[in-house]
């Protein structure tokens, strides 16, 4: 009878590995994967985007899921003719907005975390690109791309669609506008025809107008932040969309109440904001000072510098690696990196420039936010041999996943992964990931 239980024993794996199948093309391309999940201004909930398969349409659906504290998630936003995604909450944690298409052009929409339908915050005659809330919640900066419109539409109608390649473009330009979603809609007084002669005016509901805060300049916005306390926006600008122009980037802050936009660095070579400090005296940012040649390859150069003295300081100089997703809280700068084949999260001392790793739980942190006060964490990555699941994580704590995305390769034969190692010829250890087949015999 022992014999019988340990051939019993022996022989399981080889049963349950023949139980695995091989997945069909159709089947990895229809895997669901969660985005980076964003927390509620109090750390209590979060949202994220799921992407899945649309066969149907022949593309990928992208909608926003919602988890709140103690709950499982659930799928929040549903657009049948298109995604959801860019989720930002409201600075009062009761909405969540979010980029949409739900007409002809894409707007930023928002929905009540107690339920209800989404509404559109921006109605605008352009796509929005970039949006991001004020810090009081009244208004939202966002950008959008600028060009003659009628003049383009002329132009395909006599001669069809075409562009110069690297002749002709559109700037993308700031703009900001008053939101209120509790504000009656135009549909319940809207305003009379000027061109009826027997009409009357009366006071009618309409869309507030978006203002330009950066508009006519010799170049186009790549990205923008607010400060903290609402009072300025850093943006970063290139003289022009093309590609190769990210070595002329620059930094300005724009003074939001008189409308003054001024330049702070601007190095020969590229310079990109990265965060505010959570005073909003202090900006965060990347320069490759006079570097053109070698910044493709060489680490990224991290630097702090004081609006008001104009004194800036390298941070992270003896740190080897790339950092990525720059956040800056009352406790430090949080940053992921890779480390040869793993990704742990990091906080760099916005004072020294220190950097030491603070989590390597997760083997590959694809990505995370964090509150301001740096006690509460969101985070998506995954481990060796797995596809990605979500986390939340208080510093102190084990991580505590909260998605089962890899419930759906449980049955599938997959490779075994092993990380190797080798010497480069400059005697550097280098370091990558071996995929075997499951039968491999050594």
């Amino acid at each position: 009878m022992k014999h019988l239980t340990l051939f019993l024993i022996l022989c399981l794996p080889f049963s349950l590995l023949s139980q695995k199948k091989v997945p069909a093309f159709e089947e990895v391309l229809s895997l669901k994967s969660a985005g980076t999940p964003v927390l509620s201004p109090d750390g209590q909930h979060m949202v994220y985007t799921m992407r899945q398969t649309d066969w149907t349409d022949n593309g990928y659906d992208t909608e926003i899921w919602l988890k709140k504290a103690g709950q499982e998630p659930f799928q929040l936003t549903n657009n049948p003719d298109g995604s959801s995604s860019n989720p930002q909450w409201s600075p009062d944690g009761k909405w969540v907005s979010f980029t949409s298409n739900r007409g002809e052009k894409s707007q930023v929409h928002a929905i009540r975390i107690d339920g209800g339908e989404a509404i559109a915050l921006t109605h605008e005659d352009e796509s929005i690109g970039n949006y991001a809330w004020s810090p009081d919640g009244k208004r939202i900066a966002f950008t959008r791309y600028v060009g003659d419109e009628d003049q383009e539409k002329e132009r395909e109608k006599r001669y069809g669609a075409y562009a110069v390649d690297d002749g002709e473009y559109k700037l993308n330009w700031l703009y900001a506008v008053e939101v209120d979603p509790y504000a009656p809609s135009p549909t319940e007084l809207p305003c009379y025809d000027p061109k009826d002669s027997t009409a009357q005016e009366w006071d009618c509901i309409e869309w507030p107008a978006a203002e330009a805060l950066i508009d006519s300049v010799e170049y186009t916005i790549r990205g923008f932040e607010w400060s903290p306390d609402g009072t300025k926006i850093a943006i970063t600008h290139t003289p022009d969309p093309l590609i190769n122009s990210f070595f002329d980037a620059d930094i300005s802050i724009l003074d939001v109440a008189s409308g003054e936009v001024q330049t702070v660095v601007k190095n020969p070579s590229a310079d990109n904001f990265l965060a505010w400090s959570p005073d909003s005296k202090t900006i965060l940012y990347t320069s490759d000072i006079d570097n053109r040649t070698s910044n493709y390859y060489k680490n990224s150069r991290y630097f702090r510098q004081n609006l008001e003295t104009g004194i800036f300081k390298e941070l992270g100089a003896d740190f080897d690696e790339n950092l990525s997703g720059l956040m800056w809280t009352e406790t430090g700068i949080y940053a992921r990196a890779y480390q040869k084949t793993i990704r742990p999260l990091f906080k760099m001392d916005p004072n020294s420039g220190a950097v030491t790793e603070v989590l390597g739980d997760i083997r590959d942190l694809y990505g995370f936010d964090v509150t301001r006060d740096g006690k509460t964490f969101a985070l998506s990555g995954a481990q060796m041999g797995e596809i990605g699941e979500l986390y939340t994580w208080m510093p102190g704590s084990a991580p505590q996943q909260f998605t089962n995305y890899n419930t759906q390769i449980a049955d599938w034969r997959v490779a075994q992964s092993e990380v190797i190692s080798w010497q480069s010829k400059d005697g550097a250890t280098i370091e990558g990931v071996l995929h075997k087949p499951d039968d491999y015999d050594p």
